[in-house]
């Protein structure tokens, strides 16, 4: 086990969540002026498909999705100011009924903008619980070249609910663990807290936890952190070829 590294890990994911809990709050703040938007179902104005475990919406187009928002004064402004990540903002949460999400204000954190060649811009939002990154859950909006929100696409859960998100089991039992059947020289590189949802629509706080032997030999693995059990191993190795 190299320890210094989990040390390193250990304020890095501190840092994470400071900036984690001051991102959200700047996300909640200017969002406060948001009010309550009245909009229809989301599938009567879009091309809506769900996720069949979590009744999510994986994808919704249409030429405007933002039509029902257009007399909304907040929504207005935002356009006029070209605030698109804000923008994308109101609109999920506006829908946030029909996107199965408590708030998207705070579960939903903008985690990149790109403008492509064509004049089509994708936000992406990264989903997070009570600042606690989701494991693999994105959703992008994507405004074409007439800032109209005409695309949302991607795959997350519906708002997690945990009791508690403290792990019974420390960094360095969960070390042990995943090192204790491996042999020659391991390390364990990274490790944070999440929430890993499996297939069966379970959800789970788990470590997420990267192994290494040498420099080319890994892997990735999702520990439960409450009872130590692996629920998802993925290789890492790179091979060159």
């Amino acid at each position: 086990m190299n320890s210094h590294s989990i040390s390193e890990h250990a304020v890095a994911a501190c840092v994470f969540m400071a900036l984690g809990i001051a991102g959200c709050k700047a996300t909640s703040d200017a969002a406060e002026s948001f009010g309550s938007p009245t909009v229809s179902n989301l599938d009567q104005i879009a091309d809506v498909r769900r996720d069949p475990q979590w009744d999510t919406v994986i994808f919704a187009r249409s030429t405007d999705l933002g039509q029902e928002l257009d007399s909304e004064q907040v929504y207005a402004e935002l356009l006029g100011r070209a605030a698109y990540q804000e923008l994308a903002q109101y609109f999920l949460y506006a829908y946030r009924d029909d996107l199965r999400l408590v708030d998207p204000r705070i579960e939903l954190v903008p985690s990149g903008i790109n403008t492509d060649r064509l004049g089509y811009r994708q936000i992406k939002f990264s989903q997070v619980y009570r600042n606690l990154p989701v494991v693999d859950c994105e959703l992008i909006v994507q405004l074409n070249p007439s800032s109209q929100l005409h695309l949302l696409q991607g795959r997350y859960i519906t708002t997690p609910d945990f009791d508690d998100i403290s792990p019974a089991i420390s960094q360095d039992e969960a070390s042990r663990i995943v090192t204790s059947d491996l042999q020659d020289e391991i390390r364990v590189d990274s490790m944070q807290v999440v929430i890993f949802p499996d297939a069966s629509g379970r959800t789970f706080l788990a470590y997420d936890i990267q192994v290494n032997r040498g420099e080319l030999d890994g892997a990735r693995i999702i520990l439960d952190a409450n009872t130590g059990q692996e629920l998802r191993k993925t290789p890492t190795s790179y091979t060159g070829r």
